[in-house]
């Protein structure tokens, strides 16, 4: 759709990069495999106040957080979650931001 393949590979359905899933990343066009360090666990559906205490327990500066799409309790959860990490002095930012020296 954007006419790249983009600039970072997350693997599907396992928190850590493989050697394997990274030299096939590599393969693909994929210069840097990346994980995250919070599971909000949102893909169980446990509700979006179970998400965002989840969420904002494990977070730190930092942290990437795995969210997943086509889940409603993360929708909803989304906004406490951006809230409840600005009153500890956080904020979301591009991958390219968080990286970056």
């Amino acid at each position: 759709m954007t006419g790249s393949i983009g600039r970072w590979f997350r693997p599907s359905q396992t928190q850590y990069s493989t050697p394997l899933i990274e030299r096939e990343a590599r393969k693909a066009g994929y210069q840097t495999c990346v994980s995250y360090d919070v599971d909000s666990l949102d893909y169980t559906d446990p509700g979006p106040d179970a998400v965002v205490s989840t969420v904002l327990r494990l977070t730190r500066p930092g942290s990437i957080i795995s969210l997943h799409f086509g889940h409603p309790g993360t929708v909803t959860a989304l906004p406490a979650i951006v809230q409840g990490l600005a009153i500890r002095g956080l904020r979301p930012v591009t991958l390219t931001e968080l990286l970056s020296p």
